[in-house]
């Protein structure tokens, strides 16, 4: 009898520690499905919220422009060759040249009246016919040549031609260079500029109704830079020495001079839809 109930408080025992980890099972698996649902709430929270991204883009235009104005100030390069037997025999001869040509320039009493050397040169001349008559001859100095030019700049543009005709009077025997200019090109600088950027501009209107693009804002401004462009008259040069010579005191027309200019502009422009 004694053995019977030993053996029941044994059981009792047992069953009494197999319900406690039962228990302590079902706790700790309770226990992890909370630690779950914790880590994927946080893990929800942590994201961010989802981007409304706006297609944007850039529009880029070109505008182009000219201006022109009639020139106040002109210049030429007169001057004179001349050959001697020696070197200072050619420079004697070319100075003298140089000095009757600039002394009947002067006697002309342009106002505001600007000269200036140019260039001088002084080579030797060797006889191109040696080689032939004596095969593998040394060249030989056979007398020199000089040179002297002289730049000519005035305000008073209607007398450039006065001036080459005293010149050619002086002794003048070569003309080059001859062109117009402006002495202050400002105010043609800026209006090529402002109808520069209104071309641009009205490209970036065309273009943006044509595709359906909004402009929003202007990204850059660029000028690339502006230019006047001198007049050079045609024909300068020894047929103009025969003309002149022939019809002294003929017209030069001065002609216009262009001032041209450039500017880039870009556009922040808005697309529907992300696409034109």
């Amino acid at each position: 009898m004694q053995t019977v109930i030993s053996a029941l408080l044994g059981l009792g025992m047992l069953l009494g520690s197999a319900g406690g980890l039962v228990q302590e099972g079902q706790q700790a698996q309770e226990n992890r499905r909370m630690q779950q649902d914790d880590d994927g709430q946080r893990q929800v929270q942590s994201q961010p919220a989802p981007v409304q991204i706006e297609a944007t883009s850039i529009l880029r235009v070109r505008g182009e422009a000219t201006a022109a104005a009639a020139p106040d100030r002109a210049t030429v390069t007169i001057g004179a060759v001349a050959q001697g037997r020696n070197a200072a025999e050619a420079q004697r001869s070319v100075n003298r040249q140089v000095e009757n040509i600039v002394r009947a320039v002067r006697v002309l009493d342009v106002e505001d009246m600007v000269l200036q050397t140019q260039s001088v040169s002084l080579s030797p001349r060797y006889d191109s016919d040696r080689g032939r008559r004596e095969p593998g001859a040394p060249p030989v100095i056979i007398g020199y040549q000089a040179s002297n030019t002289v730049q000519v700049r005035i305000d008073e543009v209607g007398m450039i031609g006065r001036v080459i005709d005293a010149a050619m009077e002086g002794g003048a025997n070569t003309i080059s260079g001859i062109s117009f200019h402006l002495r202050d090109d400002s105010e043609q600088r800026a209006e090529a500029l402002a109808k520069a950027a209104e071309r641009a501009r009205e490209k970036a209107r065309v273009l943006s109704r044509a595709t359906g693009a909004q402009i929003t804002g202007i990204v850059e401004i660029a000028e690339e830079g502006t230019q006047a462009i001198p007049f050079h008259p045609r024909g300068f040069g020894p047929e103009m020495l025969a003309a002149r010579a022939t019809d002294p005191g003929a017209q030069i027309e001065a002609g216009q001079i262009e001032v041209r200019a450039a500017v880039t502009i870009t556009y922040h422009i808005k697309v529907e839809n992300g696409e034109f």
